[in-house]
């Protein structure tokens, strides 16, 4: 007698082996068929990887906007996509404090560094944490108009990459919000006829000023470096900054055109892009970031899919979205066996590590976006 049990990849795992029973009360054990299920970037076995870093502006002219901004920001965190495996964390535009001093809002927990993790069930808590666990609402006063940005975003994202939180085999979504510009690297504003600093006016053709951009546009190119190649595909870089100069953004003041990142969004990654601070047009802001994080994740060709138990390969039956793919090395499917920490997905670069039972998808049984996978096999 053969029962069938239903297992899906969702977060719970498998489902216990039923137990059966015979006729003269004695318990039986049968092994049970499976059925497993998949649509690409959703099921836990083979979500993307993606680490978002928000580098938020700390300056005391940022004060009135961060207030109102904060719900929006809020919006969007609760909005991010539970089909992706996701790393959130926000961090000081200005300064670099340890990781140690940030809460992490994961997908899955395990790993993640920082003084604790809140599962993406509980990111409504984000919002209420103290201090600058969360959001930044302590503001510093002594920036001023120097705004290293670039200098300590590279600080932060290389000590983020040294604890763990930057995976090697995950995209990595860099949002920056500041109503200033960055003056890494020697960069100057220019002087009014009075000698006082003219904070609109920066000489962007100078040999400082290009020496510096480059030097640091090098290392978001390639901070997603893998096994020797640059994976610039893996890193995408928002800007949302003032579009121009403004004597008033969201009641806090002088706005200063943040040019240097808009141009680091211009040349960083895929499905990067520009937003106006000022224009009050945050959430729809947010939410085209949003959906072009998902057009980036929904690129992502799988050609590995991971069981929860070890199959008999003579049972298994594949489908692509409803069609039998056969058992071969050419557009079909191939039994790998267990494998530890194999890339599951090779475009557009190698990524999404996993360990377990696999079977190897070849050719036109690849699958990415809304693409579906289904499995029937008995386990062995």
């Amino acid at each position: 007698m053969m029962l069938r049990n239903l297992w899906k990849a969702l977060p719970v795992g498998a489902l216990a082996a039923m137990t059966l029973l015979s006729a003269c009360g004695k318990q039986t054990f049968s092994k049970a068929d499976y059925t497993t299920s998949a649509i690409a970037g959703q099921y836990v076995y083979i979500k993307p990887k993606l680490d978002i870093v928000v580098f938020q502006d700390q300056s005391d002219s940022m004060a009135n906007a961060l207030a109102q901004v904060k719900p929006q920001l809020n919006n969007f965190l609760l909005a991010l996509d539970q089909n992706w495996e996701y790393r959130f964390v926000v961090m000081p535009l200005q300064t670099t404090p340890s990781i140690s001093s940030k809460v992490v809002v994961a997908t899955d927990c395990t790993g993640v560094p920082g003084s604790y993790c809140l599962p993406a069930t509980s990111a409504s808590t984000f919002n209420s944490l103290a201090g600058d666990q969360g959001w930044i609402t302590i503001r510093n006063p002594s920036i001023g108009n120097q705004d290293y940005g670039f200098q300590n975003m590279q600080a932060n994202i290389t000590n983020l990459k040294n604890a763990g939180f930057v995976r090697p085999d995950a995209q990595l979504a860099i949002l920056v919000i500041s109503n200033g510009e960055d003056v890494s690297g020697g960069v100057q504003y220019n002087l009014n006829v009075d000698g006082t600093v003219n904070l609109t006016s920066i000489n962007y053709n100078s040999a400082t000023t290009t020496n510096s951009f480059n030097g640091y546009k090098n290392y978001f190119s390639t901070v997603k470096d893998l096994n020797a190649n640059t994976s610039k595909a893996l890193t995408s870089f928002y800007s949302v900054v003032a579009g121009v100069s403004y004597s008033n953004c969201w009641g806090g003041g002088l706005a200063i055109m943040g040019k240097r990142y808009m141009d680091m969004a211009g040349v960083i990654g895929t499905g990067s892009g520009s937003f106006d601070l000022c224009q009050g047009q945050l959430p729809l802001v947010l939410n085209l970031i949003r959906s072009q994080l998902v057009t980036v994740v929904q690129t992502v060709v799988f050609n590995y899919v991971v069981l929860p138990e070890e199959p008999n390969p003579a049972t298994i039956v594949l489908k692509k979205n409803g069609v039998t793919v056969p058992n071969s090395a050419v557009n079909g499917w191939t039994y790998a066996g267990y494998l530890a920490n194999q890339p599951t997905s090779y475009f557009p670069t190698s990524g999404n590590e996993k360990s377990g039972f696999m079977i190897r998808l070849n050719g036109s049984a690849e699958f990415k976006g809304t693409d579906t996978i289904s499995i029937d096999y008995q386990k062995k």
